[in-house]
């Protein structure tokens, strides 16, 4: 009989039970433990405790339970009739594992593979997840509610068109006042929405209305770092939303051969593209905008494939940009993250008024820099390093610890181990691989925010996740150095 019911709470027991005892003396009451079968009352209820308790394993059960549970499994083979049964014990033998058939996979890849950094980044994720999002094409079913303004394209759109006023005028954005810069921007932005409320009938409501204003103030922000930042350096403006592969007014795409006559062409849009003259070459810095102030480049996603997107955008310059920016080689030195996210600086206060150390550092793009070139990207001679991460030291010498710098020779090896990264994840998706296969690193998995999670059925008490034992960066450029 049962002790508690199922919240725990402890139950009164019942007249029956007691008068059975007083009539049958010397009967003793035996407990059952939570992980005796004996507990299961009907054949389905055993079945589902049997499933649960072989997920768990029995490995930490006393000798004589194990046996009561081997027991019970073999009389279920043996007497399972119910079809829910049958599920049940089936579950207990399931293998989780996808593949394509060769004339599958020839139709619906063929031999060359057209792709993203994010179709990159989304294998290196999860083989299923590629397949379901890229291939397949699933999508969540459509609601008919109104969504959100799509703040994020008003931003890049925004940030878009003052890059083009400056690249027009030949200026930097050092060059404009702040409230000349804030007025601009807010400007932009306020005709976005005037225009985009003409065609979406979210932006009628009161939030959205809120999020719209937000926006201007966040933009602000964003541009008043950045103008300190131009004038800490020596870049400037060559191309804003710069798309390569993606048809007219763009570069070509990024072609790498895979052998066995298959190729894979990368595409995709660089949102801002600078560059700094030193001793007759030129440098470049890409950038990519974000909405978060989260977004760190890791080496040690890096080495997986798991962020791959600064490092295609500075190869794509590399390879691609001399031809249509002019005469002369392009090197990269640096790319980054920026956050249009805002830096949370005390709401009403003119953006004029921000103490520049603060807006600095809270709006501080993250990436990674030849550090040979610093003085390119920020003046700064002592102490913490303010256009980008980093500190110097006493003897003007850049710091290991917590630097997004590079010495030449690491920088290069890692654009080379990037190379070789995109080559094996483009070979492996012409293969046709499709496994249930998410990563877990450092206890970060991507099922929390996968969209396809009811389509793999992924059960993480009995398919493993694919664990990736690098997890700081100084260990990945080790490996990057050995495997490049």
């Amino acid at each position: 009989y049962a002790a508690a019911d199922q919240k725990g709470k402890a139950l009164n027991v019942s007249p029956f039970v007691t008068e059975v005892l007083r009539a049958l003396p010397g009967l003793e009451v035996d407990r059952l433990e939570d992980d005796d079968p004996g507990l299961a009352t009907t054949a389905e209820r055993l079945a589902g405790k049997l499933a649960g308790r072989f997920r768990a394993g029995l490995e930490d059960l006393p000798e004589d339970i194990t046996q009561r549970w081997l027991g019970a499994y073999h009389w279920l083979i043996r007497h399972a009739q119910s079809d829910k049964m049958k599920k049940i014990l089936s579950s207990l033998v399931y293998k989780n594992i996808q593949h394509l058939e060769a004339s599958t996979r020839e139709q619906l890849l063929g031999q060359t593979l057209r792709t993203s950094n994010t179709g990159l980044e989304s294998f290196g994720a999860c083989p299923f997840q590629h397949f379901s999002r890229r291939l397949l094409k699933l999508q969540q079913r459509a609601d008919a509610e109104l969504e959100n303004v799509d703040l994020g394209r008003l931003y890049h759109k925004a940030m878009e068109i003052l890059g083009r006023e400056l690249i027009g005028r030949q200026e930097r954005l050092a060059q404009m006042s702040q409230e000349e810069a804030s007025k601009r921007i807010v400007a932009i932005s306020g005709e976005l929405v005037e225009e985009l409320a003409k065609h979406e009938p979210a932006l009628a409501s009161g939030r959205n209305k809120f999020l719209a204003g937000y926006m201007h103030r966040h933009l602000s922000e964003a541009v008043a770092g950045g103008q300190y930042r131009s004038g800490l350096g020596q870049l400037y403006p060559v191309a804003v939303e710069q798309k390569f592969g993606l048809g007219n007014e763009s570069w070509p795409g990024l072609v790498f051969g895979l052998g066995k006559g298959r190729s894979m062409e990368l595409v995709g849009i660089i949102d801002l593209l600078e560059l700094a003259q030193s001793n007759q070459a030129r440098y470049a810095v890409v950038y990519d905008y974000k909405r978060s102030r989260e977004k760190l480049f890791k080496l040690s996603k890096a080495y997986y494939g798991l962020d791959l997107q600064l490092l295609i955008y500075m190869m794509v310059v590399r390879e691609l940009g001399s031809a249509t920016l002019g005469a002369g080689v392009i090197e990269p030195m640096g790319g980054f993250y920026i956050s249009l996210k805002g830096v949370g600086v005390k709401k009403g206060l003119p953006v004029e008024e921000y103490d520049e150390d603060v807006l600095l550092s809270r709006s501080q793009p993250r990436g990674l820099f030849r550090e040979d070139k610093l003085e390119l990207i920020d003046k700064t001679t002592t102490g913490k390093l303010r256009a980008v991460h980093g500190r110097l030291k006493k003897d003007g010498s850049l710091s290991k610890r917590g630097s997004d710098g590079l010495l030449p020779e690491d920088f290069e090896t890692v654009l080379a181990y990037g190379k070789k990264e995109i080559r094996r994840l483009g070979h492996e998706i012409l293969s046709g691989i499709i496994r249930v296969e998410p990563y877990r690193q450092a206890g970060n998995v991507p099922c929390s925010y996968c969209d396809y999670r009811s389509v793999c059925r992924i059960d993480p008490m009995v398919d493993k996740h694919r664990e990736l034992e690098i997890t700081n960066d100084k260990e990945a450029l080790e490996k990057m150095w050995q495997d490049k």
